[in-house]
C-alpha cells in the first residue's frame, strides 16, 4: 500500500516519475493523432493540379458534358464524339491526376472512330473536395454512363473503360455493375481502398511510427462509414464472365503490381494481362506511351470494335 501511495502523491519520487510518464504518454498519443490527421488529409485531398488544358486550347475541341452523381454534386466532362454507330470508352485518371493527361490518348482512340470521355473525379483536376479512393469515384463513372446512354448520337448499349489505380478500381466497380459496359482495362488496381490507402501511408514515410498506420486507416473508415460493406474487386468477379478484361501491371510499383495479378489469376475469361517496365501513363517517355496505348488500343478493337455488331435474327 505505501507503494500505491507514493504512486498517488505527486509530492514523492516516484509520484513525480509516474505523472512525468503519463504525461509523456499523452503526449506521444496526442503527437500520434496529430500525424494520422495530417496523413489521412493529404491522401483524401491530394495536391490538386487544375492548372491543365482548357477546352479552347484543344484542336477540335470536345463538348462539354454534365452528369449528376447522386448523393453528391454536378460534375463536366469532355465528350470527343466518334463514329455515331461506334461505342465509347471512358478514360478514368489516376490519383492525383486530371483529365487533360489523357489527351493523348483520347486521340489515339479518335483515330479509330470511338467516341471518348473523361473527366476529374472529386478532389482532383478543376473539382474540389476529397477523394474516397473508390467508391464515390465508381458512382461518379455509373453517372457517366447512365448520362450518356440517353443521347441519341451515341450507341448507349456499347461502353468500355480503362483506368489507372483509383481510376481502374472505379472502372471494375462500374463495368463489374452494368451489363453496358462490354470491355474493361485496368492498370495498377487494388482489390479494395484499404490496400491504397496502406500503400499511401508507406509513401509518406510515417508508416513505421507506431500506431500512425492504424489511426490512419481507422479514421479512413471512419470517413467513409457508408460504404464499409462494400465488396472488395476480386468478390465481383463471378459477375464479369461476359465482359473482356484487361490487367496492366508495371514492374515499377510492385505492391499494385501483384494486387493486379492476383485479380487477373481469380478473374474469369475472357481476360487479358499485358506487363510494362513502368505504369503512370502521363508521366511516361514518348516511346514508352506509345507501346502502351497500342496494347490499350488492340484491346478495345479487339474486344469492343467500332463497327456496331450486326444485327441479331
Amino acid at each position: 500500500m505505501d507503494f500505491l501511495d507514493d504512486l498517488r502523491d505527486s509530492r514523492t519520487t516516484i509520484g513525480k516519475a509516474f505523472l512525468s510518464f503519463v504525461a509523456l504518454l499523452l503526449l506521444s498519443f496526442l503527437a500520434i493523432l496529430a500525424m494520422s490527421g495530417l496523413v489521412i488529409r493529404g491522401i483524401l485531398w491530394p495536391d490538386r493540379t487544375s492548372g491543365g488544358v482548357s477546352v479552347e486550347q484543344i484542336l477540335n475541341p470536345p463538348e462539354a458534358v454534365t452528369f449528376v452523381v447522386p448523393g453528391d454534386k454536378t460534375y463536366e466532362g469532355w465528350l470527343f464524339s466518334g463514329l455515331r454507330t461506334a461505342p465509347t470508352i471512358i478514360l478514368c485518371h489516376g490519383y492525383g491526376g486530371q483529365r487533360s493527361d489523357l489527351l493523348t490518348m483520347v486521340n489515339s482512340l479518335r483515330e479509330h472512330q470511338y467516341s471518348v470521355f473523361v473527366f476529374d473525379f472529386r478532389g482532383h483536376g478543376a473539382n474540389e473536395g476529397s477523394t474516397t479512393l473508390g467508391p464515390s469515384e465508381a458512382a461518379a463513372v455509373r453517372a457517366v454512363i447512365e448520362e450518356l446512354a440517353q443521347r441519341h448520337d451515341l450507341d448507349g448499349t456499347r461502353f468500355g473503360i480503362w483506368g489507372t489505380d483509383l481510376g481502374g478500381y472505379a472502372a471494375f466497380v462500374a463495368a463489374a455493375s452494368d451489363p453496358r459496359v462490354k470491355a474493361v482495362a485496368v492498370d495498377s488496381v487494388y482489390d479494395e481502398p484499404s490496400q491504397f490507402v496502406s500503400l499511401q501511408i508507406q509513401r509518406t514515410g510515417l508508416g513505421s511510427v507506431p500506431l500512425v498506420g492504424p489511426f490512419t486507416r481507422l479514421a479512413y473508415r471512419l470517413m467513409n462509414w457508408s460504404s464499409r460493406n462494400e465488396p472488395p474487386l476480386s468478390d465481383r468477379l463471378a459477375t464479369m464472365n461476359q465482359v473482356a478484361k484487361l490487367f496492366i501491371q508495371g514492374r515499377d510499383n510492385p505492391v499494385l503490381a501483384d494486387a493486379t495479378l492476383q485479380l487477373f489469376l481469380k478473374a474469369p475469361e475472357p481476360r487479358a494481362q499485358a506487363v510494362f517496365p513502368r505504369t503512370g501513363y502521363s508521366t511516361m517517355p514518348d516511346t514508352e506511351k506509345r507501346d502502351y496505348e497500342r496494347e490499350v488500343l488492340n484491346f478495345f478493337i479487339t474486344n469492343l470494335p467500332a463497327a456496331a455488331p450486326p444485327p441479331a435474327r
